[in-house]
């Protein structure tokens, strides 16, 4: 049995069968879906069909939803990725996708052997399953209510107007324990870390042509926060695919070479890999700092000279001085390092002013470092303060330049700092703000 690798993109690999009718934008009870038939959406968008894989023999096929408009085929959905129905010759009897009376979408091999089903608990009567023109399958039950979609479940895209919730998606989605940041996996190993959340709600970092932009949204309301992107009116189709290789690209349609252009996908190749400068040191990727490079945070210096010098940084900085904390002395400050992308493994305080943020960390000893920020009307959890304390290592920071979404000053422990410093920013000492 042929399974899809979970982070493939089938675009190139795959041709649809040619449909044998066309039918309108939704599925209902006694009118199953069959190879050759396609659900297409309202305004022709998206259809929702079974496709195979080109080379399979025999054939293996896949049910899923495509672009409808555009000439290469491009899967943005699949049910049954990891589990392929093999239609030999001679079958009596075809695959077929339906929504059932126990209102639920189900999708049976020519055996009639279910391979993929909804499993929702709702029992209504008179379901129905439409396919919108975002490309959102949805079941509904007949008096509105959502049972279940398949903006829930991605696979390997990410489309405008998905909500892309901090714990489910792609490999890539958000920190489950704080909601603040996100990640591209590997497994259970991250490959990419973005910025910790510093409240900003809109993003257009994408500028897609001279008149359209892609617009990276974070929501925080309720009990529900999850990462959105929308496109500006004329914009052309655009999504994110995570790539085999673990790459999230965002991909645009251009019709004039009739073909996917990628606008940019991340990680980036090099030092803003997940703690690719290893522990205390950063990928320095601000502007005018030409190829980004590792670097030691101040006060750090290479824990090995010789593996830094030959481009090996896993075993990142050690301090140029112990910190005194405790002692007697001028004892440890602050160095204030704007324009950073704060660390991971970090711990949120909640319900802290930013004094009191810098007073926990200068009182504990075995704070190294903290950052601050006022969510404004956003919040986490209710809490509109965001107060992080760093102890033992600092892991995978990044050096991103003022004024970039994402970046914030970073409040670093040193020892025997003065009460002014002319080094980088101002300097906070025992957590009195200069």
């Amino acid at each position: 049995m042929m399974k899809l690798p979970a982070c493939s993109v089938v675009a190139l690999l795959l041709f649809v069968l040619l449909p044998s009718c066309a039918s309108d934008d939704r599925l209902v009870v006694g009118k199953p879906l069959s190879p050759g038939d396609v659900v297409v959406s309202d305004a022709g968008a998206f259809a929702l069909g079974f496709f195979s894989p080109s080379n399979s023999t025999p054939a293996r096929m896949y049910l899923g939803i495509w672009y409808n408009g555009i000439p290469e085929l491009t899967v943005v959905w699949v049910a049954n990725r990891e589990t392929a129905i093999t239609v030999a010759g001679g079958r009596s009897s075809a695959p077929a996708f339906a929504v059932t009376n126990t209102s639920n979408l189900v999708l049976s091999d020519t055996d009639g052997r279910i391979v993929w089903a909804t499993n929702v608990a709702a029992g209504t009567a008179g379901t129905t399953a439409t396919l919108t023109n975002a490309g959102n399958l949805i079941l509904r039950s007949p008096n509105g209510t959502v049972l279940w979609q398949s903006f829930d479940h991605p696979t390997d895209t990410f489309l405008p107007t998905m909500k892309l919730r901090m714990n489910r998606g792609l490999r890539y989605g958000g920190d489950p324990a704080t909601f603040l940041q996100a990640f591209v996996w590997n497994g259970s190993r991250p490959l990419w870390r973005s910025g910790v959340w510093t409240g900003y709600r809109v993003s257009s970092e994408y500028v897609l042509n001279i008149s359209a932009i892609a617009y990276y949204t974070i929501v925080d309301v309720a009990d529900d926060t999850y990462m959105s992107f929308t496109l500006s009116d004329g914009a052309p189709q655009t999504r994110f695919t995570m790539s085999y290789s673990g790459e999230l690209e965002l991909r645009s349609w251009s019709d004039a070479s009739q073909a996917w252009d990628v606008l940019g996908s991340i990680p980036r190749r090099g030092c803003s890999r997940y703690g690719h400068c290893g522990p205390f040191g950063y990928c320095d990727r601000a502007d005018g700092a030409g190829v980004p490079s590792c670097k030691c945070l101040d006060g750090f210096e290479p824990a090995s000279h010789g593996e830094w010098s030959n481009g090996r940084f896993s075993q990142g900085c050690r301090r140029r001085e112990a910190l005194r904390c405790g002692g007697g002395g001028d004892g440890d400050g602050f160095l204030a390092l704007p324009g950073m992308k704060a660390p991971d493994r970090f711990v949120l305080v909640g319900n802290r002013s930013f004094d009191e943020c810098a007073a926990e960390c200068s009182r504990n000893c075995s704070c190294v470092a903290y950052a601050y920020a006022n969510l404004g009307s956003s919040s986490v959890k209710g809490d509109s303060t965001r107060c992080l304390v760093w102890a033992g290592e600092l892991i995978d920071t990044e050096m991103l330049g003022d004024n970039v979404e994402g970046s914030e000053i970073l409040y670093l422990r040193l020892a025997g700092l003065p009460k002014v410093c002319c080094l980088r920013a101002s300097v906070v000492d025992d957590g009195d703000r200069n």
